[in-house]
C-alpha cells in the first residue's frame, strides 16, 4: 500500500522534531552517553523529559513565569518526604502515562541534573515501588506546595523564604 502524502509529510515532521530534541540536548554534559560525532544520544530519562515535561518546563528546567522553575530548586523538595511525595503527586506527573519505572527514572534524572547541588547529602533515587504508590495520593497543587513549602522552611531545609518563592501566583 502507499503511504499518502499527508502520512509522509507527519512522518518528516516527527523525525525532524525528535532530531532536534536530540540537537537541544547535545553536548549539555547531562549524559554520558555520547555518540561518535560532538552530539549525545538521548537517554531514555530525557527523552521522556522531553516528550512530557519540556514543553512547558524548557530544555534548561527554567521557561516562562507561568511554570515552575526546576533548575536549582527541585532539589530542595527531596530533602523532606513531604517534598519527595509532592514531586510525584503534582497532577502532570500522577496522572502521566509513563510508567513507575520510566518516571522513577526521570525523576531522578531531573534531580540530578537540574538540582544536584540543593539535594540532600543523603539523597535515595525515587524507585518505581515508591512511585507506583505515591502517584495513587490526588493533591491540589497550589494548596499542597504552600503546605511542603513550609514544612522545609521551618526544618531550615532551604536558604530562606525567597529560595522557593514562585515567579507567578497560583503556579505549582
Amino acid at each position: 500500500m502507499l503511504t499518502s502524502a499527508k502520512s509522509r509529510a507527519s512522518q518528516v515532521i516527527l523525525a525532524s522534531c525528535l532530531m532536534m530534541a536530540g540537537v537541544a540536548w547535545a553536548g549539555d554534559g547531562l549524559d554520558s552517553t555520547t555518540t561518535s560525532s560532538s552530539t549525545q544520544a538521548l537517554s531514555r530519562p530525557m527523552q521522556m523529559f522531553a516528550l512530557n515535561c519540556q514543553g512547558c518546563h524548557g530544555s534548561m528546567g527554567s521557561k516562562g513565569q507561568e511554570i515552575p522553575t526546576l533548575a536549582n530548586r527541585i532539589g530542595y523538595f527531596a530533602r523532606a518526604q513531604e517534598g519527595r511525595a509532592f514531586l510525584v503527586q503534582v497532577p502532570n506527573v500522577a496522572l502521566s502515562a509513563i510508567n513507575d519505572t520510566d518516571l522513577a527514572a526521570m525523576l531522578n534524572w531531573m534531580l540530578t541534573s537540574y538540582s544536584a547541588e540543593q539535594l540532600p547529602s543523603d539523597f535515595k533515587p525515587y524507585t518505581a515501588d515508591e512511585v507506583g504508590a505515591l502517584r495513587k495520593v490526588r493533591i491540589n497543587p497550589a494548596g499542597k506546595r504552600p503546605e511542603v513549602v513550609k514544612i522545609l522552611e521551618d526544618k531550615k531545609l532551604v536558604p530562606s523564604a525567597e529560595t522557593m518563592s514562585l515567579n507567578a501566583p497560583g503556579a505549582y
